[in-house]
């Protein structure tokens, strides 16, 4: 069940700020939504093969070989901030 509650606790997740009417226009969304998933719950897929594609096509892939194309030096010299061999980023918590 979606309610005023989750949909704000969805928007903090995702660093949104919403309005009280734009969190009653996401939760009816929200519900739309999972009604159209419980409907496909109800689809009888016994027997179906599990698919990566609806198209029969061949993909050709090709085979994984290392490559020395870049140096360290090449690769780092347009970062912004190195330590030793490696990017150096902000902290993330």
């Amino acid at each position: 069940m979606i309610d005023k509650k989750r949909v704000e606790e969805v928007a903090k997740l995702a660093c949104l700020k919403i309005t009280k009417d734009q969190c009653a226009v996401l939760e009816d969304q929200f519900h739309l939504i999972l009604e159209d998933f419980e409907k496909l719950n109800q689809v009888d897929t016994k027997g179906v093969a599990p698919m990566i594609t609806p198209h029969e096509e061949k993909i050709d892939l090709r085979r994984d070989e290392v490559q020395n194309e870049l140096s360290v030096d090449d690769v780092l010299k347009n970062a912004p901030d190195v330590q030793g061999h490696l990017f150096r980023v902000p902290p993330v918590v």
